[in-house]
């Protein structure tokens, strides 16, 4: 029997973290969104519980990350929107 998480819900965690989206074996996967404890917000595409494909970063101080991520990390072509109206557009 499979206990694990799997398929569309909802996680909030003691610290103060959110995820909603898709599980697969345990792992958010798939499309998602999470709420960080620190009130950053990933909204975009997951794979076993890391930033995986395209999606944004909202930090919680202002500016945004739009953009490719692979295995967690800012990985190809993104744009950089910072708080003081400066734009970098680049190849991560």
């Amino acid at each position: 029997e499979y206990k694990d998480e799997h398929g569309k819900g909802i996680m909030i965690y003691q610290d103060g973290q959110f995820e909603e989206g898709y599980w697969f074996q345990g792992k958010h996967h798939g499309r998602g969104r999470s709420i960080l404890k620190n009130g950053d917000i990933y909204e975009g595409e997951l794979k076993l519980d890391q930033k995986h494909g395209r999606g944004e970063y909202f930090y919680m101080q202002g500016g945004k990350y739009t953009g490719q991520y692979l295995n967690d990390q800012k990985y190809g072509d993104g744009i950089e929107y910072y708080t003081d109206g400066y734009t970098e557009k680049g190849i991560w």
